[in-house]
Order: C-alpha cells, then sequence, then structure tokens
C-alpha cells in the first residue's frame, strides 16, 4: 500500500467524516460503534460483551484489508467508549484522555508526527514539541477546541469567559433599556450576546419602538433564569 494511501486512512481515522454504524468481530460478534466505517474493514475486542456489545475495560484493534489503521484501549458502555482512554495509529500519532459516546469530548491530548500534522491539518490551537505537534486541551466531537494546560485551568478559563459574556449582555441591555441595568444571567444572557438583545426581543415578536418593555414581556422573554424580581422593573 503506496504512502498516499496510508496518508489517507490517517487522515479519515483522526478525523472521522462519515455516518457512523455497527461493526462486529468476526471472532465473537460483540460490535463496536464505528464513526466512519470503510471498505475492508474488521476488527478485534479484547474485552467482554453484553447484549452483542463491548462493555468494560478492553483494547480494540482496527484493520483495514488487514493492515493496522488504529488500536483503542480504554472503557467501553454499550458498544462506545465513554471516560479515559488511550488511542494510537501508525507512525507515532498518540491520543491520551477522554471520551464520551465514541468520541474525544473532554480533557485531553494529541500527538501528531510531523508527518500527520502534514496530512491531517491540524488546528492552529496546538504547539510544536520537537517534531510532533501537540494539541492539549479541551476536545468536543473529536474537533481541539481549546488549548490549556490541566484541566483545571480550562475550566478556569471557560467560568471566565462565561462570566464575560454575562457582563458583556448586561452592558448590552443597560444600553438598550435606556441607561437601566438589568441584572440577568444563564440562559437569556448568552442568547444577548449571541445575537443582539433588540434582535433577540424582536425574535420573539416584540416591538421595542420607544426601548422600553413592560414587566410581563420581560418575564416572558428571560423566564426561570432571572433571580431577580422583576416587580420595580420598570
Amino acid at each position: 500500500m503506496n504512502r498516499f494511501i496510508l496518508a489517507l486512512l490517517l487522515l479519515i481515522a483522526i478525523n472521522p467524516v462519515f455516518a457512523g454504524d455497527w461493526i462486529s468481530d468476526q471472532d465473537n460478534n460483540c460490535k463496536i460503534w464505528n464513526d466512519n466505517p470503510l471498505p475492508g474493514e474488521t476488527i478485534r475486542w479484547s474485552g467482554k460483551c453484553l447484549n452483542g456489545k463491548a462493555e468494560g475495560k478492553g483494547i480494540v484493534t482496527w484493520y483495514v484489508y488487514a493492515v493496522l489503521r488504529s488500536e483503542h484501549e480504554g472503557i467501553y458502555r454499550e458498544g462506545k467508549t465513554n471516560g479515559q482512554g488511550i488511542s494510537t495509529w501508525p507512525g507515532g500519532h498518540r491520543y491520551v484522555g477522554a471520551y464520551r459516546d465514541g468520541k474525544r469530548n473532554g480533557f485531553g491530548e494529541m500527538t501528531t508526527s510531523k508527518s500527520g500534522y502534514v496530512a491531517n491539518e491540524r488546528s492552529n490551537l496546538g504547539k510544536w514539541v520537537g517534531d510532533q505537534f501537540v494539541e492539549r486541551g479541551i476536545f468536543k466531537d473529536n474537533d481541539f477546541v481549546r488549548s490549556c494546560a490541566s484541566e483545571a485551568d480550562c475550566k478556569k478559563a471557560e467560568l471566565e469567559e462565561s462570566s464575560k459574556r454575562e457582563r458583556t449582555a448586561r452592558e448590552a441591555c443597560a444600553q438598550l433599556y435606556t441607561g437601566k441595568a438589568v441584572a440577568f444571567e444563564g440562559e437569556y444572557a448568552t442568547k444577548a450576546i449571541n445575537t443582539g438583545v433588540r434582535g433577540f426581543i424582536t425574535g420573539i415578536g416584540r416591538e421595542v419602538a420607544s426601548a422600553r418593555v413592560t414587566e410581563s414581556i420581560y418575564e416572558e422573554m428571560i423566564g426561570s433564569v432571572i433571580e431577580k424580581s422583576c416587580t420595580d422593573f420598570w
């Protein structure tokens, strides 16, 4: 198999893009969830099987036309990897970290060789350490979304960003409502910063002709997420 095909297989293995399906170990008929099925693909599962699906700790080895594609060691629930795990690919590529429902989700570290980086066009959030590209931080559905040195640092950064979004939303509302500061948080704050306060209000079919809104409409907009009473609002 030439280098181009190997590089393509690696690209697909690390960044699955196809609709998933179940694949069975031919020796024990135990099923594993497969995010990106490929022609000629087979697996071997070393762990237990419950109701026809991989369950508990074990190792699943993936092959394409009898050529090693990847190996994953971790905990499976109903055929999908969940919790901490270790995945390795040919060429020295390696992921150590959290999984949820068969995908990289949570804190982890992906190490990609120089050749793998060229083939896979990894994110610009990682950094080079020698001849390896390291992505350390938060993954979401296999994508690397936040770079941080530790899980604690990631949580701290997320809290700071959430607080900043809420402050920005409050400032936007204060300007919209003619200097009336609005103290709120949660779901409404997120919508306000993402769509714009005026756009959000218009989106629920309300006109804000004079930048004022009645107490009942205000309560309808933010629902149960507000902690401050609206009794004295305007």
